[in-house]
């Protein structure tokens, strides 16, 4: 059979049959024959016709098809569909299942045994930076591939509405495929479905998760400490870059558009909270069960942070000092000071400027404000309120008051204030 393929190949390439290498070489007997005119007419003529192949004969019987009537067409699909034999597949699938696992059970590292050779030629014969050249140079031309085939589709805007109307249509039949498939999971008893899936959570191999979170730490914190050295003192590489990155950005774009793009944005969320609770005034079980769940969230929550506060209670002094104790003192105070202090500034500025503004704010709040029921409420809650804090105030209120008075002892304006004060309410 060699033999005769190899006549074949003389007969078709006019080499001779010196030229020819033996067969226990393929591999150069393939490439004296690519490098001949005959291969190369041949690949040229028959890849396009191979390619081309498939959808001819798809279209060829389709258009037949086409010419006869629904129910001949039905018959057909059907005589043909009838024809494939997906319990081949099946088989074939089981086949090679089982020799896998035969193969495991005698030798483990076979894939990696069989493939690495294969993959380190791989990389060891592709130039990477070629590769990346050519993927420079040719990313100008799919830009223009892009932007051309777009001027084509925008010719048709019907058809490219209809082309964009396939996502929804996909969207939707996840979602159906989505219901039928939760749909037979919650036939399941609570007992087996719960069974099931903490059975799927046991599969989890927590160790490789962990090493995973560990490796990402170890990487995220080379990053900055790699960022920090290779930078300039006081500003990390990383940052620098970002700093970069964000100039040319606003360099490059339309910041009137983007916060415009922004207030659609809020606006947009506020449409659909305002939807939200218009279906919440109008249906009182819904705001029940909402105002329940957040409730609920709360007291998670309020726990939550208890036992965090019972964990720190537990902790032994020298981690307290080395958690609580070091972390309160790396608090930027100073900074929470400045702000207090820029506020009242932007406020004192604001007065100055426009002391209606200011005025406003603080009248509109004021009137805002129902003063009858402030006032009834403080009437109510003020007795048992006093009551409750009474302990409270009689332990810090001397000390406060003393300290107070100690401190504004040197003040004028305070002792004038002072002797006011008694004038209008004497003791």
């Amino acid at each position: 059979m060699i033999e005769n393929l190899m006549q074949s190949i003389r007969k078709w390439t006019g080499l001779s049959s010196e030229d020819i290498i033996d067969n226990e070489q393929p591999d150069t007997v393939f490439y004296t024959l690519a490098d001949t005119i005959a291969f190369k007419k041949f690949v040229q003529t028959a890849m396009p016709k191979v390619f081309n192949l498939v959808p001819r004969t798809l279209n060829a019987f389709g258009q037949s098809l086409c010419k006869e009537s629904p129910i001949s067409q039905i018959s057909t699909l059907e005589n043909m569909i009838s024809k494939l034999d997906f319990t081949i597949w099946a088989e074939t699938i089981k086949t090679w299942v089982l020799i896998l696992q035969n193969i495991q059970t005698e030798n483990k590292q076979f894939l990696t045994d069989s493939l690495k050779p294969k993959f380190d030629a791989l990389v060891e014969n592709i130039d990477f930076a070629d590769l990346k050249e050519a993927l420079s140079q040719v990313s100008s031309d799919i830009d223009a591939l892009s932007e051309n085939i777009n001027l084509l589709m925008w010719q048709y805007p019907a058809k490219l509405v209809l082309l964009f109307s396939i996502i929804p249509l996909a969207g939707n039949t996840a979602c159906m495929i989505a219901r039928n498939t939760f749909k037979h999971f919650n036939d399941v008893p609570p007992d087996i479905l719960a069974d099931i899936l903490i059975s799927l959570i046991k599969e989890i191999d927590m160790d490789l998760v962990s090493q995973l979170m560990d490796e990402s730490a170890e990487l995220a914190r080379k990053l900055h400490t790699g960022a920090a050295l290779i930078g300039e003192p006081g500003a990390d590489a990383l940052t620098q870059q970002m700093k970069s990155i964000f100039a040319k950005l606003s360099e490059n774009i339309n910041s009137k558009n983007v916060f415009r793009a922004r207030q659609a944005i809020d606006h947009i969320k506020n449409g659909i909270w305002e939807a939200w609770f218009a279906r919440l005034s109008g249906n009182y079980d819904i705001l029940s069960q909402s105002i329940s769940l957040w409730f609920d969230k709360t007291n998670q929550t309020i726990r939550q942070t208890s036992q965090l506060t019972a964990i720190l209670d537990d902790l032994p002094d020298n981690h307290f000092k080395q958690t609580i104790g070091s972390q309160c003192q790396e608090l930027e105070m100073t900074e929470i000071a400045e702000i207090l202090n820029q506020l009242v500034q932007l406020a004192l500025r604001l007065e100055q400027l426009s002391p209606e503004a200011l005025n406003a704010i603080l009248f509109q709040w004021i009137d805002a404000l129902d003063t009858d029921a402030i006032g009834e409420i403080s009437d109510k809650l003020a007795s048992p309120l006093m009551q409750a804090l009474a302990p409270i105030i009689q332990g810090i209120a001397p000390s406060l008051i003393h300290a107070f008075c100690d401190a504004m002892a040197g003040d004028e304006q305070f002792a004038i204030a002072l002797r006011q004060l008694k004038k209008e309410f004497p003791l």
